[in-house]
């Protein structure tokens, strides 16, 4: 039987804008309170070891698969034409395509030379032929007088094809893989710095000087302290009452390089096929019904690079703390939450603070297995487009008794969150969702 829903919806106003105080004091009062210890490297040491791998893997399949056969081709065009002779040819021709193993003499500055390379990035026995076939299938006959190419430097080494390969265009594949390394080693130290100053920034005790500062954080603290002294305590799991800042269930920067991954092996692959149908086109063998085939495949390649792109803009989007009164809270009790953006906020023109209930469920039916989400409850806590709302601000949310408890279980699941949303035109939307845990109600005495 598959999921049900129920949704509800509401809109509360948000209060007036948090104090710096407020914060310092909610993430102080925790019994599991935020730390600022610095274990080993951290974050830094995933960031440069990802990226550096990428800019590693990248340096040097750029080097063997574009810059070494790039500086040969250029060399080579700069080679001395000179009269010569092939002196043995043999050919077999496979429709559009042509086997060749050919030996040509030819004379340079006064000394005779024998060579067999036709072309220098091809075989040095033998090399296929897939464009004006014809023309060098009579060219090449033994015999015949033609030009070759010589190395004035090296007279030994020539070539009779100096034309430009297209397999080279896979070198560039590699150099995605450089630049995001190198991006990556450029902005992600950057992104963590700033991301651990603006941790260390809201949790900084304010000075007892303010009077106001003083006064705001201790009705919070007494507001927080009455709740549990009515016996909330009992109810929520050891070490986890007190205000505490909530983290996101999902990470930008692991979503980015998912994405990035994902999109590099897929093009990969996909574009060894993508060469080939493009050479036989050029080589006016195309196939339609193989080009439709890839097409497909090469749009969701396009996709996955929108994508890779996407993502890589959403980083730099600004970043949300969101601090509640407790991360477990009865059914009925109220939910102190409080949030705090940092980062360029100018582009946000709505801004939502939800609460959501969703029933997760797998379940059979025949031989197939099958998996539903559904969102039983939905309340939308703050709606504002106030600038100095959207900065900082707290509310208050009833969890609600008329609908289910947290609940995980292997085909059944009930997840409760809090959704923060940034509408931002023209940009990714600053999205975020913190888990909670909604524990059953007290029972009636």
């Amino acid at each position: 039987m598959g999921c049900h829903s129920l949704e509800q919806s509401l809109i509360a106003r948000p209060s007036a804008r948090l104090s710096s105080g407020e914060f310092a004091m909610s993430t102080r009062s925790s019994s599991k309170a935020l730390s600022n210890k610095q274990s080993g490297c951290g974050g830094g040491c995933v960031i440069y070891f990802v990226f550096g791998i990428f800019t590693l893997v990248g340096a040097v399949n750029s080097y063997v698969m574009l810059f070494q056969p790039m500086t040969k081709f250029l060399a080579v065009q700069s080679w001395e034409e000179t009269p010569c002779e092939i002196t043995k040819s043999e050919l077999d021709r496979f429709g559009d395509e042509l086997s060749a193993h050919v030996e040509y003499a030819y004379t340079f500055e006064g000394k005779e030379y024998r060579c067999a390379q036709l072309r220098y990035h091809g075989h040095p026995n033998f090399d296929i032929i897939k464009s004006d076939v014809t023309d060098w299938e009579k060219r090449l006959q033994e015999g015949n007088q033609t030009v070759c190419y010589v190395d004035s430097d090296k007279p030994r080494q020539a070539v009779l094809i100096r034309d430009f390969p297209l397999e080279m265009l896979f070198g560039l594949i590699p150099l995605g893989f450089l630049g995001i390394g190198i991006g990556g080693l450029l902005i992600g130290p950057r992104m963590l710095k700033g991301a651990e100053t603006s941790k260390r920034a809201s949790t900084a005790w304010p000075s007892d000087a303010d009077p106001a500062t003083a006064s705001e954080r201790n009705d919070f603290v007494a507001r927080i302290q009455s709740q549990i002294s009515g016996g909330m305590e009992t109810w929520i799991p050891e070490g986890q009452t007190g205000p505490q800042e909530l983290k996101s269930n999902s990470s930008p920067l692991l979503t980015f390089l998912g994405v990035v991954l994902f999109a590099c092996i897929w093009n990969g692959i996909v574009s060894i096929f993508v060469m080939e149908v493009i050479s036989d086109w050029q080589a006016g063998n195309g196939s339609w019904g193989m080009t439709l085939f890839m097409t497909p495949f090469l749009l969701v390649g396009i996709g996955g690079v929108l994508a890779a792109i996407y993502y890589f803009l959403a980083l730099f989007n600004p970043k949300v703390q969101m601090f509640v009164s407790s991360p477990s809270l009865m059914m009925g009790e109220t939910l102190q939450a409080k949030w705090v953006l940092r980062g360029r906020l100018s582009g946000i023109s709505d801004f939502k603070v939800k609460l959501i209930g969703e029933e997760w469920c797998q379940y059979r039916r025949g031989t197939n297995t099958y998996t539903d989400t559904s969102t039983f409850y939905y309340v939308i806590a703050v709606a504002t487009s106030d600038p100095y709302e959207i900065e900082s601000g707290e509310v208050e949310i009833v969890i609600p008794t008329d609908t289910m408890h947290s609940f995980d279980a292997s085909n059944n699941k009930i997840k409760w969150t809090l959704e923060v949303h940034g509408d931002i035109k023209l940009w990714p939307d600053v999205k975020n969702k913190f888990p909670l845990v909604i524990l059953p109600a007290r029972a009636q005495k």
